[in-house]
């Protein structure tokens, strides 16, 4: 989405082979966030999605974290 820009981010391995991404970004609206979320979703790889530390932003728009769990040997062999 055009409309969402990722600032940061950090990923995590899990015992069981899964890989956590922690995302950090901003949205012009709740809609764009709720967009690439949906996009996110839809992605057969990914195995969950969690949003949270919504806020205002300094200049509008949104900002927020994103944590997005891929499955088992994904992203790593």
């Amino acid at each position: 989405m055009p409309q969402v820009d990722f600032t940061d981010f950090s990923a995590t391995t899990k015992t069981d082979g899964s890989v956590s991404l922690t995302l950090s970004g901003s949205a012009a609206g709740y809609t764009y966030l709720a967009k690439q979320m949906v996009s996110f979703g839809q992605e057969k790889l990914i195995s969950n999605i969690e949003v949270s530390g919504i806020t205002l932003g300094t200049e509008g728009g949104i900002e927020f974290r994103l944590s997005v769990n891929f499955l088992k040997d994904v992203l790593i062999k």
